[in-house]
């Protein structure tokens, strides 16, 4: 969408958000951890979920995200993106003070887009003081 219609107006700027829900396990791998974990039957959750299952799947689950997470970064980066980790000003709060509702881990409330706006907000300024000098 970027390429196809966005760049035609020729933005002074872009603000790519980028969310690491998608990667979700499929049945398929769900079925994979439980037979391993049946030996096991022990049950987390993942952190942030009040889902409970198989300890594989959520060490799986947990490790994907956090290589994607930093992949990511790295790509953008490498790319000419500035990136601005709104996890690390989300680690500042318990979960419960950023949810919009028990069930949702990944739209944040009304705390949780200040917090985001205002990291963009300063990042920002700091990009324009930079460019400026």
């Amino acid at each position: 969408m970027l390429k196809a219609k966005a760049l035609k107006f020729n933005p002074d700027i872009i603000i790519l958000a980028y969310v690491l829900n998608d990667p979700f396990p499929s049945d398929a791998i769900i079925g994979f951890f439980n037979r391993i974990d049946d030996r096991k039957q022990s049950t987390c959750k993942i952190p942030l979920i009040s889902l409970r299952m198989p300890c594989a799947l959520a060490d799986f689950i947990n490790n994907l995200k956090t290589i994607i997470h930093s992949r990511v970064a790295q790509r953008a980066e490498k790319n000419g993106f500035y990136v601005i980790d709104i996890l690390d000003e989300y680690k500042k709060y318990k979960d419960e003070e950023l949810k919009i509702q028990d069930t949702d881990i990944y739209h944040p409330n009304r705390l949780g887009h200040e917090i985001a706006a205002d990291a963009i907000y300063k990042r920002l300024l700091n990009i324009i003081n930079v460019s400026s000098s």
